[in-house]
């Protein structure tokens, strides 16, 4: 299976790229914002959710697929539904719209509440990032993958949302690294990346934030030996209550490291 949902995401990448070339800086034809929160919305995103849902219902149809574009059609179908894609076609919006190339296209399936696949693809450098049968990989192009580990350093490397940090994420730097740091600011799940290959070291995010942002990056950072949990020290928990169980409140850290 690992295979087809790697060319599934590399074919969503290949469309996002294609408008990525063409677009210039917020280019007011291929940019929306949704009505709810205001958040961008870009033709890449649109095309990018069409190719996966269909890819994803070819392997299986009985499989259902939740994704950022299509969640506003959750209903009590969806309640605790044990085994479901959770897909963010397009994470990163932000930075792609302002062409810094730190986007990626994330797909995870979920089954009894934990992420048990997890695949980020991004397209920029044409580099997957994978969780299958309790390993994470990269796989650079048409390179063979390597299985991937964090790591522990003497300085750390702290990575930042880009678009979503405030005060009270650098309060907590602050209070909890005894270590020398250095701070990175990042967009997309591409930190979770960069920490499972041993890159960087700490990933917090004090923000609200929907699970298809995560869930990818969670199996990943698992199968690479790392830790994910919320700031009360809870295990993220992906069962569909309702629609407001998509959204996880209480921000979380990723580490390298038990906390």
């Amino acid at each position: 299976m690992i295979n087809e949902i790697l060319a599934i995401s590399k074919e969503a990448g290949n469309i996002i790229m294609d408008v990525y070339n063409k677009i210039s800086f917020f280019d007011d034809n291929v940019i929306t914002f949704k009505e709810k929160d205001h958040s961008p919305l870009t033709i890449a995103d649109k095309d990018s959710h069409e190719i996966i849902v269909k890819g994803l219902c070819k392997l299986d149809k009985n499989i259902p697929v939740l994704s950022e574009e299509s969640h506003f059609f959750f209903d009590s179908n969806w309640k605790n539904q044990k085994l479901y894609w959770l897909i963010d076609p397009l994470d990163g919006t932000k930075e792609f719209i302002k062409k810094i190339p730190e986007f990626t296209v994330n797909i995870a399936l979920i089954y009894n509440n934990n992420p048990i696949l997890g695949v980020i693809y991004v397209p920029f450098l044409d580099t997957f990032y994978y969780f299958f049968l309790e390993k994470s990989w990269k796989k650079v192009s048409n390179f063979k993958p390597k299985q991937i580990f964090v790591k522990k350093k003497k300085t750390h490397t702290v990575l930042l949302s880009r678009s979503h940090v405030d005060q009270n994420t650098y309060e907590y730097v602050d209070k909890n690294i005894n270590k020398k740091y250095k701070i990175k600011k990042m967009g997309s799940s591409l930190k979770f990346c960069l920490i499972a290959e041993g890159k960087a070291q700490l990933y917090p995010r004090c923000n609200p934030v929907y699970k298809w942002d995560i869930a990818a990056g969670h199996a990943i950072i698992i199968g690479a030996g790392g830790h994910i949990q919320t700031f009360s020290g809870s295990v993220i928990n992906y069962q569909l209550k309702n629609h407001n169980s998509i959204l996880l409140n209480s921000g979380f850290i990723v580490s390298s490291y038990v906390l």
